[in-house]
């Protein structure tokens, strides 16, 4: 009985090495993706952002335009429909 109770032991500290080994290598491919991912992400930049809006001699062409028109406001709705009463 000695035999296999060694055996058990050998075989119970391999698993355990190997379940160590497993999670170490676990741990360095997971941060050595979160180092990968930081050093790639696609919103890192250099210059502050700015905001996304018309150039000025677009707009000041649409306003002209639409003041020769004579559009100065949004267009009125359609009078809703209205039933008879029976």
């Amino acid at each position: 009985m000695a035999s296999s109770e060694s055996r058990h032991a050998a075989a119970w500290r391999r698993a355990h090495a190997a379940k160590v080994v497993l999670g170490a290598v676990a741990a360095a491919t997971f941060i050595g993706g979160i180092d990968l991912v930081r050093a790639h992400r696609a919103s890192h930049h250099r210059a502050a952002p700015k905001a996304l809006q018309a150039p000025a001699s677009f707009t000041a062409a649409v306003r002209h335009d639409l003041l020769q028109a004579g559009v100065v406001a949004p267009p009125q709705a359609p009078p809703q429909a209205v039933t008879a009463l029976s």
